[in-house]
């Protein structure tokens, strides 16, 4: 099990007031990517994973959980040796890299009938093995935007988030919050950092979610310096993927 976030934690943290007004910051959480393939799990762990700087830094790792079936022993040193400040959420787009609404009725390709009960289906089990219960990146691509079908499948495995492509900028489906990927960071931390910081705006608060690719605690860690340093760190809240959708459901009247 991972050791989730409550709404008492994140008024003790000042992100939310007595009275429930969530603070008027921009939050940002980290995609760690991009573990849906087994090789780059297990060619990628190895220094990775055991870079002296992890556990200094939020971060949210997101290891597809169908990796357990062909690398078993890295996903579970990774639970085993985690620090407090390492959280697992699902990758593209779920147990397994699919776009879901090519799993919709009407079926452009195939024809067949929904494949949506079936995903569910199959996510509800590896969600549960693994304690997750928000999937960091769902790849729209080309498919048809989801639909409230595909919604309600996410919400009854992914009820603590979802992050799409084909979606609203941030809100709440039923009693599932979603936001909108961000961007994807490319290049070295301070460069990226520069980036990220271009995207925040006035009106606060903000919910910003950046994917990065096979980077090292220690890249993000320097990213994580350089948005800070800069003129509107004092702005910025970096927190793990479960505050982040936390707060985004605290903001858009979840309960």
């Amino acid at each position: 099990p991972q050791p989730k976030p409550t709404l008492d934690d994140l008024k003790k943290r000042g992100f939310v007031s007595g009275d429930g007004e969530v603070a008027k910051k921009s939050f940002v959480t980290i995609y760690v990517g991009d573990y849906d393939a087994a090789a780059w799990l297990y060619q990628r762990i190895p220094d990775i994973w055991d870079d002296p700087e992890r556990g200094q830094i939020p971060l949210g790792w997101a290891f597809n959980p169908t990796l357990a079936e062909r690398f078993a022993p890295g996903m579970a040193y990774t639970r085993r040796t985690k620090t407090d400040n390492d959280f697992f959420m699902a990758g593209d787009s779920g147990a397994g890299y699919i776009n879901p609404g090519h799993l919709q009725e009407p079926r452009e390709f195939s024809g067949l009938p929904s494949g949506i009960d079936t995903w569910e289906r199959h996510c509800k089990q590896y969600y549960k093995q693994w304690d997750l219960s928000i999937t960091g990146f769902i790849i729209d691509g080309y498919a048809p935007a989801m639909n409230d079908k595909t919604k309600n499948a996410y919400r009854a495995f992914s009820r603590d988030g979802i992050v799409a492509q084909k979606i609203d900028r941030e809100g709440m489906f039923k009693d599932m919050p979603f936001v909108r990927m961000t961007y994807d960071l490319n290049g070295n931390p301070e460069e990226c950092a520069k980036t990220a910081v271009s995207r925040i705006r006035a009106g606060k608060p903000q919910f910003l979610i950046f994917r990065t690719i096979l980077w090292s605690p220690g890249g993000h860690k320097k990213l994580f310096e350089a948005i800070k340093a800069s003129e509107k760190g004092s702005e910025v809240e970096i927190v793990d993927p479960y505050t982040f959708f936390l707060l985004v459901k605290q903001q858009h009247g979840g309960k």
